[in-house]
């Protein structure tokens, strides 16, 4: 634990930038191979017009967490068409879950691009948001698999904690923080095209073959024609979905339609975060 990951490639900029406009996000860099946290979580949604069932737990569950964040052995959740009613916590050293693993997978996304006129200079400043709030943390880590309570801050250090020991390196999830960036623009005889980026940094449960199983067996037990359907109560369990962290690294760059060369300013990164950009066909310069 410790080491830094690399950030994923630059953004591939096209051939008239100014005309096309920059891309969207840049290639992804994944990293595979992250041990499950503290339990390997899957939702469990009403899919009938309502829903109230009684749910008692046994290995490999070892409890369930519900859309609060509160974790019980057992219980009565209700709902209607489409809401979570909890998430199924299963153990994460279990026959079950033992060819599941996290993944995460990151890249840069467009947060402002601007066109600069030909003969033109300026300052570009755009604000940008990083970070959780207290309400996605929560759903962050719940759909992780992490047992978190307490605090904002003492919920992305777990996080942050959980996650470094999980990938074996340091990653760092921080509070919710608008900062603003800017960038001088030299004045050129042609227009250019400026473009802002954030590291997205996005985390995955992904599903083995026996986790698929099991799932298959519980939608079995509580789709239609089941004793607990038969009373009007539906449920249908899946794999968490990704969640995205927006990390505090960006990155400035800039491309015209009248050279090849193009460049690029190097990422303002956290300590943490801090690696050689892939500087492909852009220059990179110092910040």
């Amino acid at each position: 634990m410790g080491t830094t990951q690399p950030l994923p490639p630059q953004p591939i900029v096209p051939q008239n930038p100014v005309e096309t406009g920059l891309p969207h996000v840049s290639e992804a860099l994944t990293f595979g191979g992250g041990q499950l946290l503290n339990y390997l979580p899957v939702s469990c949604v009403c899919v009938s017009n309502a829903c109230k069932p009684t749910i008692t737990t046994k290995s490999p569950i070892v409890g369930v967490v519900d859309p609060s964040g509160n974790q019980h052995g057992s219980g009565t959740f209700s709902g209607t068409f489409g809401q979570l009613l909890f998430t199924w916590m299963i153990d994460p050293a279990s026959d079950v879950a033992d060819d599941s693993l996290l993944i995460e997978t990151d890249y840069w996304q467009l947060q402002f691009q601007d066109i600069v006129q030909a003969n033109q200079g300026t300052t570009l400043t755009e604000s940008v948001v990083s970070g959780l709030t207290t309400a996605t943390a929560e759903t962050f880590s719940k759909s992780l698999g992490a047992k978190v309570n307490g605090e904002l801050d003492a919920i992305t250090g777990e996080l942050s904690e959980a996650l470094s020991q999980s990938f074996s390196r340091t990653i760092t999830i921080s509070s919710q923080q608008t900062v603003s960036r800017s960038t001088a623009i030299t004045a050129q005889s042609f227009s250019q095209i400026i473009g802002l980026y954030q590291l997205m940094q996005s985390f995955q449960v992904i599903p083995g073959a026996n986790l698929t199983q099991f799932i298959a067996q519980l939608n079995k037990n509580m789709d239609k024609g089941s004793q607990m359907c038969a009373v009007g109560t539906c449920l249908h369990s899946a794999p968490t979905t990704s969640v995205i962290f927006p990390a505090q690294s960006y990155l400035w760059v800039t491309g015209h339609d009248t050279q090849t060369s193009l460049t690029s300013k190097r990422a303002i990164m956290s300590a943490a975060n801090a690696a050689d950009l892939v500087k492909s066909s852009l220059q990179v310069q110092a910040d």
